[in-house]
């Protein structure tokens, strides 16, 4: 059984400067990973409400967060349980300077002898969110103390000028490599 954690230490992903075509008003340079569905989601600019951590993918487990299996095929991985992807409306904008991504991980069972490893990608897709262009994407290892439950694991691109065209959206994807030792519980 996972340990319960608050909603408001769910997914974070703060994207440098967002300058908006339509939709994001200029001061809005963060976005919240929200868990409204499986393995697409949505990014928005209202952050969690506090609260028990619920479960993000009741088609995969009841336990609560978000389990990813890991996957050798990258980018490319098609099985809904190896991959979470949350993504913008259609509006268009532009993102420039460094993305951060913040994410609350642990391995699964909370195994403190494992290191953990996942793979997060910015992405350029079309509406249904499959036959994406990649446009950054960044790796990150972490071991968690005996003491831990989730780790804060923050991972930043590398700095970008990209612009998204209305039609089309931004899309975060997160995978676990098989240079994972485990699983990947996220929070």
């Amino acid at each position: 059984m996972r340990r319960w954690a608050s909603a408001a230490s769910v997914f974070i992903l703060a994207i440098g400067l967002v300058v908006p075509n339509t939709a994001l008003a200029a001061d809005e340079d963060t976005l919240y990973l929200t868990s409204d569905g499986f393995p697409h989601s949505g990014l928005s600019v209202i952050p969690p409400r506090p609260g028990d951590l619920p479960n993000f993918d009741p088609g995969r487990d009841v336990d609560p967060g978000l389990l990813l299996e890991r996957s050798s095929t990258g980018l490319q991985v098609s099985d809904p349980a190896r991959y979470q992807q949350w993504q913008t409306g259609t509006d268009g904008f532009r993102i420039t300077g460094v993305p951060t991504l913040v994410l609350w991980a642990a391995v699964e069972d909370f195994d403190y002898s494992k290191v953990g490893a996942f793979k997060a990608y910015l992405l350029d897709c079309p509406e249904w969110g499959e036959d994406c262009l990649a446009i950054s994407v960044a790796s990150h290892s972490f071991q968690a103390r005996p003491t831990d439950a989730w780790v804060e694991s923050k991972v930043s691109f590398p700095e970008i000028d990209y612009e998204i065209e209305p039609g089309r959206v931004l899309a975060v994807r997160v995978m676990v490599p098989a240079e994972s030792e485990d699983d990947l519980w996220l929070a």
